[in-house]
């Protein structure tokens, strides 16, 4: 349907007087267009005429949200803290499937430099980077507001952070700017894609909680709260939209030491050796990996087992009780 209707504004820009002003990003069209092709109106949601004319309707470009890439409907893979670690190597591993991605990190350099090396590889591929800070709240509603435009069949909420020290010791404002990347912009994210994608038939939603997210360790307990929050909220909304028959798939990885910045960043120091430090890891190249092995599975969490390394792909662990 789309495809047809692409061709007709081929056609008719040509030949219809249809004007297109690239600084108001305005299509203007004949009223008789619209009313001798009444299809018009299924695809532009709302109509605004001219208060000097009564010839021509105004419409504006925002509501067309189609992209098109040779006539072909796009869709996106949006991905959260895509600048590094398991942000990184998801981006790069949906981009091997053919997957448009757009690129959310507060390090606009890294993205661009993400956007490259995904472009290089494949030429073809739509790669959109939105630098934002997720732990502004006023970012957080932005970027998801600049997201409509766009068909999201699959929701990365990648970002996040952790904080190594005591309850007692631990730098409150570091905190709060944890718990407002970690639990509040990821609320904010799923509760606005659900919102808009329950009933989008092969649409995913994937949250990164952590291993931490099912146990709690010494001088992690704060990052670890944060983190069971992340797995409570994505399997009870997983299991809720099932109760409700919505289509949208809900599911939540949860990797144990993994290779990324994320020591550095805890423990705020420069550098950070994996294979001098830690017995067992998995670099950001394989969780990205098992990211796509949950995607693909009819499971809800796919968690890294933290005594074998194993990734396991099971039922929800938190009990769920349904109303039903």
């Amino acid at each position: 349907m789309y495809c047809f209707l692409l061709r007709y504004f081929v056609c008719f820009f040509a030949s219809r007087k249809i004007v297109y002003n690239l600084h108001l990003r305005t299509l203007i069209i004949p009223n008789t267009l619209i009313l001798n092709f009444p299809v018009y109106k299924m695809l532009f949601l709302s109509l605004q005429q001219p208060a000097q004319s009564h010839e021509s309707f105004i419409v504006s470009v925002h509501l067309l949200s189609i992209h098109f890439n040779g006539g072909i409907h796009m869709k996106y893979t949006v991905i959260t803290g895509a600048s590094s670690g398991i942000g990184y190597e998801a981006a790069v591993a949906f981009a091997t499937r053919g997957k448009n991605l757009i690129l959310v990190a507060r390090r606009e350099a890294e993205l661009n430099n993400l956007k490259e090396n995904i472009q290089s590889m494949n030429s073809d591929l739509d790669v959109v980077i939105k630098p934002t800070d997720l732990s502004d709240s006023g970012q957080v509603h932005a970027l998801y507001e600049s997201l409509k435009e766009y068909d999201i069949e699959t929701f990365v909420n990648n970002a996040g952070f952790g904080n190594s020290a005591t309850v007692a010791e631990q730098d409150v404002t570091k905190t709060e700017k944890m718990l407002r990347v970690n639990v509040e912009a990821l609320t904010t994210l799923s509760t606005l894609y659900a919102r808009d994608y329950a009933d989008r038939e092969g649409a995913q939603l994937i949250n990164v909680s952590s291993d931490l997210g099912y146990r709690i360790v010494p001088n992690a307990v704060t990052y670890a709260a944060t983190k069971f929050y992340v797995s409570a909220f994505t399997e009870g909304l997983a299991q809720e939209l099932q109760d409700n028959g919505a289509r949208l798939k809900v599911k939540i990885l949860a990797p144990s030491m993994t290779e990324t910045e994320f020591v550095k960043t805890a423990r705020e120091i420069d550098d950070f050796s994996y294979s001098d430090n830690v017995q067992k890891f998995h670099t950001a190249k394989e969780m990205a990996q098992f990211m796509l092995e949950l995607h693909d599975s009819e499971q809800i969490v796919g968690k890294v087992n933290s005594e074998t390394y194993e990734f396991e792909l099971m039922d929800p662990v938190f009990q769920y009780t349904s109303r039903k």
